[in-house]
């Protein structure tokens, strides 16, 4: 093996680590300390005079299709009404939402009108600060909660040291949607870490759909577009509150309809990460060598996954010849792209889902993340705009 080579086999084998690592030995680390650990937290209904107010904030642009359900479904939530109000962010919409949202006015749900574009990241640090609930619950238009959602939710309020929770996220395919269908196996995978953190207090990135925080412990986004469901709960962390996840608290959310869909969100998604970074890494490290750990072993790992296994590719390349071992894996990786390339020509004929199809989503969604470096070096805003892909 060459000089060259061998470099290319410690960068090959240092990537696979730490893959290994933020799949794998992050969530083992946590199962084995949590076995030792005693659980504090408790379940329990808690009376209706001691649940605390809360406001309930839905951000919402050109949502007609789903935001009378949405509406409708925060109104016949399990919580007293009095100490609960619901508003409704219209981010310049064009459609009906505005309409629709101004038929509950009667029911005293709450619009807010926006004719400049601000997102949702925006519409957070406009409004939190004006908002009158002791805590804030941030809920996409597309996601409906179960009746007593919002109770579980508050009930982990009750210990004075948790400063913001996660609703649990369970992911249904839309009608056509089979192609997606590891999307929820992922993320019902997230789901499993999430609950082992929350028993440190400590999760790492809530569900960016269902979540909620004090508050009093709110502190503004800024002007940097990031990762909301990340940076808030950290800001908490940073303060020396907790942040747990609420696994009763459920809620249900459609993948999207189309690899397409689901190649613009990762995108989007990746910009915000790379923006996010310098701001996770500072907040982990004021919040203590726990959740610094965390922080960079599950999240920030799991940004970089993608250049990882990038890296691994190349090097494995530059390797063929230097031994049996290198020959074999990157036939593999040739043998995967060659059926990922299959897999896309029978998405394109409207073929049956199968283990190429998935290979092909999979390699879509890691080139997103490619070329949302692309949209984080032009500049990303706070409300998404595809620009030019």
């Amino acid at each position: 093996m060459s000089d060259i080579q061998q470099i290319f086999a410690l960068i090959f084998w240092t990537s696979l680590l730490l893959l290994f690592h933020n799949y794998i030995g992050t969530c083992l680390s946590l199962m084995v300390v949590s076995a030792f650990r005693k659980r504090t937290d408790s379940d329990a209904p808690i009376p209706a005079e001691d649940l605390p107010t809360v406001t309930i904030l839905v951000p919402a642009h050109n949502e007609e299709e789903v935001i009378g359900e949405k509406v409708e479904n925060l109104l016949e939530q399990d919580y007293p009404s009095d100490l609960m109000e619901i508003v409704v962010a219209s981010d310049v919409s064009t459609d009906h939402t505005v309409e629709i949202v101004n038929s509950f006015s009667d029911r005293g749900v709450k619009l807010i009108d926006y004719r400049e574009r601000h997102g949702k990241l925006g519409i957070i640090d406009e409004l939190i600060p004006q908002l009158n609930g002791e805590i804030v619950v941030i809920t996409d238009a597309n996601v409906i909660l179960a009746k007593d959602a919002l109770r579980r939710m508050m009930e982990k309020y009750s210990d004075p040291l948790v400063g913001t929770v996660g609703g649990d996220l369970k992911t249904v395919l839309p009608s056509g949607g089979e192609r997606l269908r590891r999307e929820t196996t992922y993320r019902q995978f997230e789901n499993h870490i999430k609950r082992l953190m929350s028993r440190f207090g400590a999760q790492i990135g809530l569900f960016g759909g269902f979540y909620s925080l004090r508050r009093s412990l709110f502190r503004p986004l800024g002007r940097r577009p990031v990762q909301d469901d990340v940076i808030l709960p950290l800001e908490v962390l940073a303060q020396g509150y907790k942040a747990v996840y609420a696994e009763n608290a459920a809620s249900i959310e459609e993948t999207q309809r189309t690899i397409k869909a689901e190649y613009l969100r990762r995108v989007r998604m990746t910009t915000y990460n790379l923006n996010s970074i310098s701001k996770l890494l500072w907040l982990a490290f004021r919040s203590g060598v726990k959740v610094l750990y965390l922080a960079v072993s599950y999240k920030l790992l799991r940004w970089f996954a993608p250049y990882l296994l990038a890296l691994m590719l190349i090097s494995s390349a530059m390797m063929i010849g230097s031994s049996w071992l290198y020959n074999v894996i990157a036939a593999l990786f040739g043998l995967c792209i060659l059926l990922a390339g299959i897999g896309g020509l029978r998405v394109k004929s409207g073929g049956k889902s199968g283990i190429t199809t998935d290979l092909f989503h999979f390699a879509v969604m890691n080139f997103a993340v490619f070329v949302g470096i692309g949209f984080w070096i032009k500049g990303a805003r706070k409300y998404w705009e595809t620009r030019s892909l």
